[in-house]
Formats: structure tokens, sequence, C-alpha cells
């Protein structure tokens, strides 16, 4: 129990919902309008409805454990890439992932 409560808090909680509270800090730091961090956040959702979607495919074809652990792994590698962003792409493409994560744990948990 404990084990799956902490595989869907760290891809929603973290990876996912962490950018919106960090999104104060991310637009001084990095000097971004709301333009981009609404289009950030747009693919972050759009990111994780794609990866919902593939995950009914992929959770027949490769498991379910895997496709948990691959979202687990998506989580931390999207929030190391937002940690080493320097710009709006960077910071994008950490976002994408970290949301596909979540859309990748969700199925399979719930």
């Amino acid at each position: 129990m404990t084990a799956g409560a902490g595989i869907v808090a760290v891809p929603f909680g973290l990876a996912r919902y962490g950018y919106g509270l960090l999104l104060p800090d991310l637009r001084a730091a990095l000097q971004l309008d709301s333009a981009a961090l609404g289009f950030i956040a747009t693919g972050s959702f759009a990111a994780y409805l794609a990866a919902t979607v593939a995950s009914g495919v992929l959770a027949a074809r490769l498991g379910p454990r895997l496709l948990v652990a691959t979202g687990g792994a998506l989580a931390v590698v999207g929030m190391l890439i937002v940690a080493a962003a320097d710009g709006a792409v960077a910071l994008a493409a950490g976002i994408l992932v970290a949301g596909a994560s979540s859309g990748l744990i969700f199925p399979p948990c719930g």
C-alpha cells in the first residue's frame, strides 16, 4: 500500500502539479511571460492525455508493473530536466516528460 501511494504521489504531486506551485519562482528565474508558462502547462496536460491513451495498449503489451515503473522513472527524469533548465525549451521538455509520467501510472494504478 505504501509503495502504491508513493508511485502515485511522485508523478502526480511532485512532477506534474509541482509546476504550478513553483510557477512564480520559475517565472522569475527564467524570465518567462504568462504566455510561455501557459503554453508549457498546456503541453504538460497534452502529454498526460497522450500517455493515458497509450497506456492501455502499452499495459496489455508490457504489463502494468513495467508501465508503472517507467512512469516513476519518467517523473524523476522530468524533475531533473526541470532542475537543470536554463530556458523555456528545457523547462518545457522537463514538464512534458513529467506530465507523461502521471499518464502512464494512472490507468494501471486506478
